[in-house]
């Protein structure tokens, strides 16, 4: 058993390598007398994994080109291969990875599209909840909120929800304008909510677990920012799963 475990382990690694290299070279086996019959099955890794990837991140794939993409796609499966048997939770490294190739260093914002599309990936499972309701607020000192898994904060320092809208047109953009979102679970799939850099530092605090008056107090002022409307719009959207209410210490 141990052999075979090692003759499959040597065989997956084969596959894996072949798969990233331009033309599928399998490099010698001492346990496989012929490994160049394993070159179909790297090409059909390589293309299954990447097939997955593009339906995941389409933007990031038309905005880097089909060629850059396949050829990144390629290094990245070979360096990051599936874990999971679910091959719709493939792909959440790409981002980051995106970020460390050299080739994209004049171009950070390709990882921050990215990363955008893998958390509305993440989120298109998730159900979606009931609005929470908040008009207990107007007779609490303080509360908490616990915040529902089917919605979350996104924040890039380029515009990267333009990218994805975008027909690719990257002159238009101020590729140094920063993005704040909320993104929610909705019955027609995630919504995504522009966030001013106030209201997305006070529901930031609000998802690590600070009371409301914490949170209020940490946000800068601004004249654009109005707490009791981002409540109710992070309210509507089922971003609040339970409304816990802080006694006054002082009674």
């Amino acid at each position: 058993m141990p052999a075979l475990r090692e003759f499959q382990s040597a065989v997956s690694a084969a596959i894996r390598e072949a798969a990233a290299t331009e033309r599928l070279t399998v490099r010698p086996l001492d346990t496989f007398a012929q490994p160049e019959r394993l070159v179909l099955h790297a090409r059909n890794y390589r293309v299954g994994l990447t097939a997955v990837l593009v339906s995941i991140f389409p933007a990031t794939q038309r905005l880097a080109g089909e060629g850059f993409f396949a050829f990144a796609a390629a290094q990245f499966i070979a360096a990051k291969p599936p874990q999971d048997p679910v091959l719709a939770h493939y792909g959440s490294a790409l981002p980051e990875f995106l970020a460390a190739l050299p080739a994209l260093e004049r171009s950070p914002w390709l990882a921050d599209v990215a990363r955008l599309e893998w958390a509305i990936h993440a989120l298109s499972d998730e159900r979606l909840r009931a609005p929470l309701d908040m008009s207990g607020l107007a007779h609490l000192t303080d509360a908490r909120v616990t915040w529902h898994p089917g919605a979350t904060l996104f924040h890039a320092p380029s515009p990267a929800a333009d990218f994805i809208d975008s027909d690719g047109d990257l002159a238009a953009l101020d590729l140094t304008r920063p993005c704040h979102l909320l993104l929610a679970a909705g019955p027609d799939g995630v919504v995504q909510h522009t966030l001013t850099p106030a209201a997305f530092s006070f529901l930031s605090g609000l998802r690590a677990g600070q009371p409301l008056s914490a949170a209020l107090a940490a946000t800068l002022p601004s004249s654009s920012f109005d707490p009791a409307a981002t409540l109710r719009l992070a309210a509507r959207l089922g971003c609040f799963a339970a409304l816990h209410p802080i006694e006054d210490q002082a009674t």
